[in-house]
């Protein structure tokens, strides 16, 4: 599911670009989640199957799309979210691999996650 969401997150970075080029914009396009549709962490990062309706499906994928673009902006480019991504794939968990990659630029990973849950929410404020 790791290289899922990568590839999610590029598809729909390149994607944007392209509309955005040609003064278009995405519609129904999700952006942030409702504080009762968030996923922690630890369970969205070590999924093996796909949601099963559609708002599980609509929560999965904004947040897994938000999340690697948190890590990718925010958290040191494409290297360390690579590194991350091929720890998580390996079977590590979220707070291991969080530690290994981004322990010593960031705070802990519950600090991380109560910024990006503010992050992913910001639309209810």
């Amino acid at each position: 599911m790791a290289q899922r969401r990568l590839a999610e997150f590029e598809g729909f970075r390149l994607y944007r670009t392209y509309l955005k080029e040609r003064n278009y914009t995405l519609q129904n396009v999700r952006d942030h989640l409702n504080r009762d549709q968030y996923i922690p962490l630890d369970t969205l990062t070590s999924a093996v199957d796909y949601p099963r309706t559609t708002d599980e499906a609509t929560a999965f994928y904004t947040e897994s799309e938000r999340l690697i673009n948190s890590l990718y902006y925010q958290h040191g480019g494409i290297g360390p979210l690579m590194k991350f991504l091929k720890l998580q794939s390996e079977g590590a968990r979220f707070d291991s691999a969080w530690r290994d990659v981004y322990g010593t630029k960031s705070s802990d990973p519950q600090v991380f996650e109560n910024k990006f849950i503010a992050y992913l929410t910001k639309a209810e404020e």
